[in-house]
């Protein structure tokens, strides 16, 4: 990329209290695309398949819950580039399909 981009939060004294960066709009879709499924989908085995396009992310982890009620999570870490760069995926078993999650990223 060109140019990069810093905000942060001060105080009078200047003390910083966070920074993140600034991404400009197409910046990553020049270097990173995907074309295969999103979401969640079941394959031909009846696996489930799970992805996510976080390309700037250091981790994504899958919570997922059995019903809509909550109830105790299940936390699984996501696998980075799999499914091709920017995309973190995972498979779950088919008992997985019609149930609810979530992406910690």
């Amino acid at each position: 990329f060109q140019g990069q981009c810093a905000v942060s939060c001060t105080l009078a004294d200047g003390t910083v209290l966070d920074v993140t960066g600034l991404q400009l709009q197409g910046g990553l879709d020049a270097h990173m695309t995907h074309s295969g499924p999103l979401g969640s989908w079941q394959d031909a085995e009846g696996k489930v398949h799970v992805a996510v396009w976080a390309p700037t992310a250091r981790s994504v982890d899958l919570m997922h819950w059995k019903d809509a009620a909550g109830g105790k999570e299940m936390v699984a870490p996501m696998t980075y580039g799999k499914l091709g760069p920017g995309v973190w995926s995972m498979e779950l078993p088919s008992s997985a399909m019609w149930t609810y999650f979530k992406f910690k990223v």
